[in-house]
């Protein structure tokens, strides 16, 4: 594989988790270890094929050991799952689990203060 396509390719991958999960980094080999588990193991996995070859790019003799099907189906596989993911959906649910747990609390605070009230003899 040509080594301005693998940069693209990378570049593209890094691009595709900053806007799906907004976690930026220097390098696809940087966002991916920003994003840690927030990637499955199946991805994580697909990225670190990437970022071998990469690696070993330069070098003569290892250069002719790099799978260019399987660095083409890692890329494709990466991409898939990074299109999936929607950021704003994910931060807009996240917001809204927490305003509902704050309500909820609120909601259980009410009842036993009422509760106390009349208990007592107060209301």
């Amino acid at each position: 594989m040509q080594a301005d396509k693998l940069d693209a390719r990378a570049g593209e991958l890094s691009e595709k988790i900053a806007t799906g999960l907004g976690i930026h980094g220097k390098s696809l080999e940087d966002s991916a270890r920003k994003a840690g588990r927030a990637l499955p193991a199946r991805v994580r996995d697909r990225i670190a094929v990437i970022a071998e070859a990469r690696a070993v790019r330069g070098h003569p003799k290892l250069e002719r050991q790099i799978d260019e099907a399987g660095i083409e189906r890692a890329y494709r596989d990466a991409a898939h799952y990074l299109d999936s993911l929607d950021y704003k959906a994910s931060r807009r649910r996240a917001m809204l689990d927490t305003l509902s747990l704050i309500a909820f609390r609120l909601l259980v605070v009410l009842v036993l203060m009422i509760a106390v009230l009349a208990w007592r003899d107060l209301i």
